[in-house]
């Protein structure tokens, strides 16, 4: 394990090493630039195969990321928290396919999106899962205030309202802020709760 950790640092930090040594203009490190110091280290050779690793990257990211979306769907979709039809595998490898084709589709759309678009619209759902929880705090806090929780946070329910006012506030301006400055974020955004909410209440 530790002999692994210490490959994948080097892997990493040595192409970076080689890349400040061939060339300290750091003002012309953007995308694709480490091609070009490939070419210049170790001429075309070197350079396919920087892309080639590149797209291989690329696509085992992506890989991993469909995988895990995925069987969260598959597993909200087990616990009847999404419609059946997302319970539908593959006979042989029990593979969730229904949920890979609707990840796949999805992530086409927010590939649409600028990279600032979607790093507003990632903090934008994080804001509102933020919400949901502050909100389920309170409601657990009412109706079972009995419950046994590995942690409590010693406040009545008046005071703990009082106490979730601040980071509330905080996480309605953020996305309040996100909605005026980009309105294709914020449909994108709309458009995401709407159909998760729609797919928790109709359900096969």
């Amino acid at each position: 394990m530790g002999g692994a950790l210490a490959m994948a640092i080097v892997v990493r930090i040595l192409p970076m090493l080689v890349a400040v040594c061939v060339d300290r203009d750091y003002s012309l490190y953007n995308e694709g630039h480490y091609t070009s110091i490939a070419y210049e280290v170790g001429g075309v050779m070197l350079s396919s195969l920087v892309v080639i690793s590149a797209a291989v990257g690329c696509f085992v990211t992506y890989v991993t990321y469909l995988y895990s979306c995925s069987v969260t769907v598959y597993t909200l979709a087990g616990k009847d928290y999404l419609d059946s039809p997302f319970l539908q595998a593959m006979s042989r490898y029990d593979t969730p396919w229904v949920c890979i084709i609707c990840v796949s589709v999805s992530s086409f759309f927010f590939g649409i999106l600028s990279f600032e678009e979607l790093v507003k619209l990632s903090g934008s759902l994080y804001q509102i899962c933020i919400l949901m929880q502050y909100a389920s705090l309170v409601k657990l806090r009412i109706s079972k205030p009995k419950h046994k929780r590995p942690n409590k946070i010693p406040l009545s329910v008046p005071g703990l309202i009082v106490f979730l006012i601040p980071p509330t506030m905080i996480s309605l301006f953020i996305l309040i802020s996100t909605a005026t400055h980009s309105m294709s974020a914020s449909m994108v955004l709309f458009g995401s709760v709407f159909s998760s909410v729609s797919l928790y209440y109709i359900k096969g």
